[in-house]
């Protein structure tokens, strides 16, 4: 927030991501993602990310879905 204070909220199950503004136009992410309960997660580098989103095929089609 403008006075530097932040807001926690929201939840990602397994079949979702966090980042999706990068691969729908953005330039950035607008937020910050911690893992606070047991299980795993990925992460993965924003140009990665893009560079195989660009490329079509699978990953575009999970992103999307």
């Amino acid at each position: 927030m403008i006075d530097g204070s932040t807001a926690e909220m929201g939840l990602v199950g397994q079949e979702g991501i966090v980042g999706i503004a990068l691969f729908m136009g953005g330039e950035t992410t607008p937020n910050r993602a911690m893992v606070q309960g047991g299980g795993e997660a990925f992460r993965m580098k924003s140009k990665a990310m893009l560079d195989e989103f660009k490329r079509g095929g699978e990953f575009q089609h999970l992103l999307l879905r």
